[in-house]
């Protein structure tokens, strides 16, 4: 009786196992799954997703890895700015020995502060131990690939802690990484390149929200501050999705203890209390500087945001940077933005894996699905702007949430840039489509596996981009004349001999400060700043630019003639120097008599 009484026990236990759901990151029928379950973790959440990225960039972007050595992964446009800020920030911190957030090597003599230019102070750092072995050329597109390889891996990593699918977490990195938003703003946009940081923002504060602690905080707050330092976008973006999270864990504790206090949870007061401290004491000092930078006046170079507006039909058309562009050119060319900005197309591939995961996700342990949407619709609403586009028209009568949310957030109007919300889309895009991937693929049946490997062939069609610009690394010999010259006097490019974006790229090289320079935000008090010696220059007096403001080296065409005041005589200033088309004249020389102050090294930093 009792084996009897035994073996039912043992069948009714054997039932309740036929009637278990089958895990989804199950390895039954997939040899690879379960050979990768056994692999170490280090391989299996590290190296393996780092392998897998890196390989597909090199394929994405071929042949340009064969222009490694020799190109720059960016355009001569803004791409010549941002490897600008690397020189930058090596010769700042590590030549000079301080801080990265002045300089007078622009906008000379005054100089100006570049809390509102796009730093992306990050990189920087990255740089200065990379050219310890490297030039500046490898160590530009060695960052291009950290920030692809590394966005796919911190997105895998947030996805494996939601879901535990390493196939479905290998899709959502491919997707947020490779999305055709990442691949237009390689053109030169490297603080945007610089979208790694956000999906670990995200996993650690989920984490603070769950699992609160001093240390989840601490966490939570350091990658923050990676995020800042890449783009001041991405941090404001990292706040709203932050708050939209904190939001979600009171509704839900709400639910749970039917009356919520904090007195209840100081676990997640102390979690919160630690994060406070650390963004404080990080990222409060550039915060408060942009602030008080944004309330000396109107600066130059903010973005319209109604230009700068997602498309209705644009996530659903490929833009300019798909492979195939020309055969969409009828829609993208119509957009009133460039093509580095409204190339945000979801892809049909994405949005059916991300439906079906919508759809099936009380059969996938996917935690905060329901959430993931809510981003989804909410990041959606914004990058509409303040007015709604369709097909390049603006429905005027049509107002864009994005106003309310400017008016809840006054200091969203520095930005001006609704569209490039399209990053916080792909996360959640991303992190859907691999749910929607995984229940496909672990179904089993060869029809669905069928499925979803056509689905996985229409999304590389689909997110496929045209090359990625590569710039050449050559000084000419022009720049290599100047380079002679002493870095410690100033320069004005009267001739407009480089354009602006050169005029960066070349002082890498001859260390020359310059008057005016490029930068993406110009503070007021340097518009004033600049416009007073513009009118010393208009007035003629070369004397007072030599002798007062620093500046030795003038650049002029040839047909130029200055004739400058000396005592009673006026004289000619005859070049010394020639740099092809142009001319270059020194102030300080025998006809004039003048002595132009030498500024130290230091004194240019400060």
């Amino acid at each position: 009786m009792k084996r009897m009484v035994k073996n039912k026990g043992q069948t009714n236990h054997q039932k309740q196992k036929t009637i278990q759901p089958i895990k989804p990151d199950s390895d039954q029928g997939d040899p690879v799954a379960g050979y990768i379950k056994k692999m170490p973790p280090v391989l299996t959440l590290w190296l393996v997703p780092i392998a897998f990225y890196c390989i597909w960039f090199m394929l994405l972007t071929y042949p340009s890895i064969l222009n490694f050595s020799t190109h720059f992964f960016a355009d001569n446009g803004d791409g010549f700015q941002n490897v600008w800020n690397i020189w930058w920030v090596n010769e700042a911190v590590a030549r000079l020995g301080t801080h990265p957030w002045h300089t007078h090597y622009l906008h000379y003599p005054g100089g100006i502060s570049l809390i509102p230019h796009t730093l992306n102070v990050f990189n920087g750092f990255l740089g200065i131990p990379l050219q310890w072995f490297f030039d500046l050329v490898k160590t530009h597109n060695i960052i291009v690939i950290f920030s692809f390889v590394a966005g796919g891996l911190t997105a895998f990593r947030l996805s494996w802690h939601l879901s535990g699918c390493f196939w479905g977490s290998l899709i959502a990195g491919w997707i947020f990484t490779f999305s055709n938003y990442h691949f237009a703003h390689a053109e030169g946009h490297l603080q945007l390149v610089s979208l790694e940081w956000i999906p670990l923002f995200v996993l650690m504060w989920w984490k603070l929200n769950k699992e609160p602690s001093a240390l989840t905080g601490t966490y939570a707050g350091l990658s923050l501050l990676l995020v800042l330092l890449c783009d001041y976008y991405y941090f404001l973006y990292c706040i709203l999705i932050g708050a939209l999270i904190f939001l979600r864990t009171l509704l839900l504790q709400r639910q749970e203890q039917k009356s919520w206090s904090f007195s209840n949870n100081r676990n997640l007061l102390l979690a919160l209390f630690v994060f406070a401290g650390v963004v404080v004491l990080t990222c409060g000092p550039l915060i408060l500087g942009l602030a008080r930078v944004a309330r000396e006046g109107p600066m130059s170079g903010a973005h319209d945001p109604v230009a700068s507006s997602l498309d209705l039909l644009a996530p659903f058309i490929p833009g300019g940077h798909w492979m195939f562009h020309s055969l969409t050119k009828f829609f993208w060319s119509q957009l009133p933005s460039n093509i580095h900005e409204t190339s945000v197309h979801w892809g049909i591939s994405t949005c059916i894996l991300a439906l079906i995961g919508w759809c099936t996700r009380k059969k996938l342990p996917l935690k905060g699905a329901g959430f993931w949407i809510f981003s989804l619709v909410f990041f959606t609403l914004m990058a509409l702007g303040p007015k709604i586009h369709v097909a390049g028209k603006v429905l005027a009568e049509i107002p864009g949430p994005y106003r309310l949310l400017e008016l809840c957030i006054p200091f969203l109007k520095l930005s001006g840039n609704p569209v490039r919300m399209s990053v916080m889309i792909f996360l959640s895009l991303g992190l859907l489509a691999g749910a929607g991937f995984e229940y496909l693929w672990n179904k089993r049946k060869k029809s669905l596996r069928l499925l979803s490997l056509c689905l996985l062939g229409l999304l590389l069609l689909e997110y496929f981009p045209k090359p990625i610009p590569n710039t050449p690394h050559v000084y000419p010999e022009f720049i290599k004349k100047l380079g002679s010259l002493s870095p410690h006097y100033g320069l004005i490019d009267l001739g407009k001999a480089f354009s602006k974006t050169e005029s960066l790229y070349y002082q890498t090289f001859h260390r020359i400060p310059v008057f005016v320079g490029y930068t993406s935000r110009t503070p007021y008090n340097v518009i004033v700043q600049d416009k007073k010696i513009v009118q010393t220059m208009k007035q003629g007096d070369w004397k007072t630019i030599c002798q007062d403001m620093g500046f030795r080296y003038l650049i002029v065409p040839p047909q130029t003639v200055l004739k400058p005041q000396v005592g009673n005589r006026k004289i000619i200033l005859e070049p010394f120097l020639s740099l092809g088309p142009f001319n270059v004249i020194d102030l300080q020389n025998e006809q004039t008599g003048w002595t132009c102050k030498p500024r130290s090294a230091a004194e240019n930093s400060q």
